[in-house]
């Protein structure tokens, strides 16, 4: 998670929470997150479900909303 922060111009302090030093940041839990979603995606994607067949419809009436 650190490499992949970094390469995207983060710095390594950022993934530890400043808090304690210990505990993965609210950073690093969204680096987690994409990490295992693209690994189901490649090893598991019935886990992950279809994509919804009325993203387009959904996008055209309510703009692109940055997937919030």
């Amino acid at each position: 998670m650190i490499d992949t922060w970094v390469s995207r111009g983060g710095e390594a302090h950022e993934v530890i929470d400043s808090f304690d030093g210990f505990h993965p940041s609210q950073v690093a839990q969204a680096l987690g997150a994409e990490y295992m979603f693209n690994l189901l995606e490649k090893t598991n994607s019935d886990v992950i479900g279809k994509v919804n067949a009325y993203n387009q419809k959904i996008t055209a009436q309510f703009g692109d909303q940055g997937g919030y």
